[in-house]
């Protein structure tokens, strides 16, 4: 078999593997996870680290992968749909070792615009980075505007080493990590963001409801469920009852929010979920441990 084939094989095993984990992690659409953001009713941003899909080395054609590649990979027909998500090759590059603090999403220092992306100085994508592992990465502000697109895919380049790519098949505004190369002696010698273009809905009311519930299943009553508006900083409060149920009414839509859960006697697993609302939620369930 020549280079190339072996190379495919390699990668359409790998993202095979990374198939059966997002089939996992998505298995119900309507259940909101850790720090989401959601988009729209039928998705939601998986915003813990997912698997990384790793690239060969210097003798490989994609060991230098861009969003471009990316893009390219999903091809119509093809059985690996785990590049689906990815229609444009927009990129931030940030060409040089580890990058830590707040970039705008601009040209300069190091910083570079692909595929085409427009610049958006009021958007900042905020690193954290040290050696070969990036930490944590997020956008600010979520607000709409300036809030005019949303990660699909981060690559973590490892000087000749290759890189490793991370997936985000519904799209997402921050993540924590660690995001690393695909060999950890070697620093983390570029990262590239790719993004796809995101266009918030239209304001409305909706609902946002869900449980508090211990790991067997048995909701928990009197657990405090606060509601903050991230944009106007209006709070709302609600305590569940006696079968661990919550509901929020009247809540704007276009807006993001941050919902809490508490309790003198539980400490939960995710106590807190950030949701960019656009319609009603349900199931938006908090389990104590």
């Amino acid at each position: 078999m020549n280079p190339q084939g072996i190379f495919n094989n390699k990668l359409f095993s790998s993202l095979a593997a990374m198939a059966v984990v997002m089939s996992m992690a998505l298995v119900s659409t309507a259940q909101v996870r850790s720090g989401d953001l959601k988009i729209s009713t039928d998705k939601q941003v998986e915003t813990f680290a997912p698997t990384a899909i790793p690239f060969p080395g210097p003798d490989s054609p994609s060991a230098n992968p861009s969003c471009a590649t990316l893009d390219a990979l999903h091809q119509p027909g093809d059985p690996i749909n785990a590049y689906a998500h990815i229609s444009d090759d927009w990129g931030i590059k940030f060409d040089f070792p580890s990058p830590n603090g707040s970039f705008p999403i601009a040209v300069g220092n190091g910083v570079s615009l692909e595929g085409g992306m427009p610049a958006n100085p009021s958007l900042s994508l905020n690193i954290s980075s040290v050696g070969s592992t990036m930490n944590q990465w997020n956008l600010t502000p979520l607000t709409f505007p300036p809030l005019d697109r949303l990660v699909s895919a981060v690559i973590v380049k490892g000087g000749n080493e290759g890189a490793n790519v991370y997936l985000y098949p519904s799209l997402s505004a921050g993540d924590i990590g660690p995001f690393t190369t695909p060999n950890s002696q070697n620093a983390i010698s570029h990262l590239i963001f790719c993004f796809e273009p995101f266009t918030a809905p239209t304001a409305a009311n909706g609902t946002i409801s869900g449980r508090a519930i211990r790991m067997d299943g048995t909701g928990i009553s009197s657990a405090r469920i606060e509601v903050l508006n991230l944009s106007t900083g209006e709070i709302r409060n609600a305590i569940t009852n006696p079968f661990g149920y919550y509901t929020f009414e009247g809540i704007e839509t276009n807006d993001l929010y941050m919902v809490t859960v508490s309790h003198k006697r539980y400490q939960f697993a995710n106590p807190q979920r950030t949701i960019s609302f656009d319609g009603d939620i349900v199931d938006l369930d908090f389990v104590a441990f």
